[in-house]
């Protein structure tokens, strides 16, 4: 019997991998050297990784480095808070590098390729749509997956 998706960060990661390949029908699934697999849709790139720390589930880790060089402000963390409130599963941060990340994590347990799918979908509509909205009002440049986050959430 195989062993379930979440049994371990190696099978979960195979098991992630494979679903996203299929997803977005690549030939060839690419990951970047921290092992995470980029994604680029719209205005948006996201990044799924797997998790596993010790004596817990592994987990799906899906971040998405919406803008960079945003000054913090006290207005910049109320409109990240008003934003979190009306999202579920997932948050933006404010990092210290003057990044603003977009987050999720996925626990494993019972994990299935439509749950990857709607994560990675729903991750990248979220990201696109408040880049919009928050780069009008507080700056900043938009990411490539060459100028990643240099701080992950």
């Amino acid at each position: 019997m195989p062993a379930a998706p979440w049994a371990d960060a190696k099978t979960l990661s195979d098991f992630v991998g494979a679903v996203i390949k299929d997803l977005l029908k690549l030939q060839e699934l690419r990951r970047d050297n921290d092992g995470d697999i980029p994604i680029n849709t719209g205005h948006s790139l996201i990044f799924v990784r797997t998790v596993e720390v010790k004596d817990q589930i592994p987990y799906v880790h899906i971040f998405s480095p919406v803008l960079r060089d945003v000054p913090k402000s006290p207005e910049l963390l109320e409109t990240l808070n008003e934003i979190n409130l009306g999202i579920m599963f997932a948050k933006f941060v404010h990092t210290p590098a003057q990044e603003i990340v977009l987050a999720s994590d996925v626990p494993a347990m019972g994990i299935s390729p439509q749950q990857v799918a709607w994560a990675t979908s729903f991750m990248s509509h979220v990201a696109d749509y408040y880049h919009t909205q928050i780069s009008k009002r507080f700056g900043g440049a938009q990411w490539s997956e060459d100028t990643r986050p240099s701080v992950d959430v």
